[in-house]
Order: structure tokens, then C-alpha cells, then sequence
């Protein structure tokens, strides 16, 4: 499983290891979790500025988590 996420999602910053018991512990699933700092939620959809509702594109981190998500599937399916 990957996950991509951005750092005011809902994730306890206490517990980083929390969601890889959740997903490893209980579940036995290999995952890999990413965090892109400073990026509201919706930060790959171009055009997208509405901070006020915590939403906007953020280009370093949708570039970023594009080429995480690629590198993931490699991995995965060859």
C-alpha cells in the first residue's frame, strides 16, 4: 500500500508508526508512507486554490508524489 499524504492530514505526527501497525501489524501489508510538508489536501489537482477550505495545488508535491507513485508501481508490477 502507498500512501501519499499532506502534512495536515489527519495522522497523529505523535504516532508516525501508527498507521504501519494498523496496515503492517493487523493486515501483514507492505507499505510505505509519504508526507509532502506545507501542502493542503487536493495538492495534485492543477488550477485548485481554495485555502480557505484547506485546498490547493502544491507543483513540488505533485510532482514529487507522481514520481513516488510511479517508482511504487515499478516495483510492484516490473
Amino acid at each position: 500500500m502507498l500512501a501519499l499524504l499532506r502534512t495536515f492530514d489527519t495522522v497523529d505526527p505523535a504516532q508516525p508508526g501508527a498507521i504501519g501497525f494498523c496496515l503492517g501489524g493487523k493486515c501483514g501489508l507492505a507499505w510505505h508512507l509519504h508526507a509532502y510538508g506545507n501542502t493542503l489536501h487536493a495538492f495534485t489537482v492543477p488550477g485548485l486554490d481554495v485555502p480557505e477550505l484547506g485546498l490547493a495545488h502544491q507543483p513540488d508535491a505533485d510532482r514529487s508524489s507522481w514520481q513516488t507513485m510511479r517508482g511504487f508501481f515499478r516495483e510492484l508490477f516490473g
